[in-house]
C-alpha cells in the first residue's frame, strides 16, 4: 500500500482493474501500457510486454492479487 501513496504523491493517476484478479501472470502478456502488478508477497512493474520481476520467475502461473495502470497525471 505505500508504494501507491508515493506514486499518487508524485503526480502519477492509478486505474485499478479487478477482473484479472485471480488469474495468472501471464494474462498480462500482450498487453501494453504501465502496470504495477501483485501476487502474494510480490511486487512486480509490468511496462509495454517487459515484466520487471526480481524473482525472475516471468509470466507464469502466480496469480494475480492487484493490478493498477500507472499514468502520468
Amino acid at each position: 500500500p505505500g508504494i501507491l501513496d508515493y506514486f499518487t504523491k508524485a503526480g502519477f493517476k492509478l486505474k485499478r482493474f479487478t477482473s484479472i484478479t485471480g488469474l495468472p501472470v501471464r494474462n498480462i502478456q500482450k498487453t501494453t501500457g504501465s502496470f504495477l502488478v501483485l501476487t502474494k508477497g510480490h511486487a512486480m512493474a509490468y511496462v509495454d510486454g517487459f515484466l520487471i520481476d526480481t524473482e525472475r520467475k516471468g509470466f507464469d502461473g502466480r496469480k494475480i492479487e492487484f493490478l493498477w495502470e500507472v499514468r502520468k497525471a
